[in-house]
């Protein structure tokens, strides 16, 4: 068996080769540099809030599911695991619920009183036709 590349073959492409630092003979790591006031304070914080819900639900659902499983202290497996689908359905009920327009935002462009389409990310239907309208109206001498 030739386990030697063919003559037709391309050259092996080494993905590390643009990052091999020849004074410390290893690889650079790119840094990304952040600023942590980028995101908008509400948003970090309903982040993490939710981060620890899920968590929480992880860890709790999964020891009900092996203490019910193994059949360990059942009626404490069971309560377990009904406040691991309780936070579980909190973590669900809370991200559906964040209005993304309460977050502050310089470059979204959309303004508060816009009406319930602006809560969800898109220009209302009368914005659109008055929008076309007055084009169509303005391109026409």
């Amino acid at each position: 068996m030739d386990l030697e590349p063919s003559d037709h073959e391309p050259e092996e492409v080494d993905p590390e080769s643009d990052l091999y630092d020849p004074t410390t003979d290893s690889l650079t790591i790119p840094q990304v540099e952040t600023d942590a006031s980028d995101a908008d304070p509400k948003l970090v914080t309903m982040f993490w809030a939710l981060v620890l819900v899920v968590k929480a639900s992880i860890l709790t659902t999964s020891l009900g599911i092996l203490l019910l499983a193994f059949d360990v202290m059942p009626q404490f497996g069971l309560a377990a695991l009904a406040a691991g689908v309780v936070l579980a359905g909190f973590a669900v009920y809370r991200y559906r619920t964040f209005d993304p327009s309460a977050v502050s935002s310089d470059d979204d462009g959309v303004s508060e009183d816009s009406g319930a389409d602006a809560h969800a990310g898109r220009p209302s239907d009368e914005t659109t036709t008055e929008g076309s309208a007055n084009s169509t109206a303005e391109d026409q001498p």
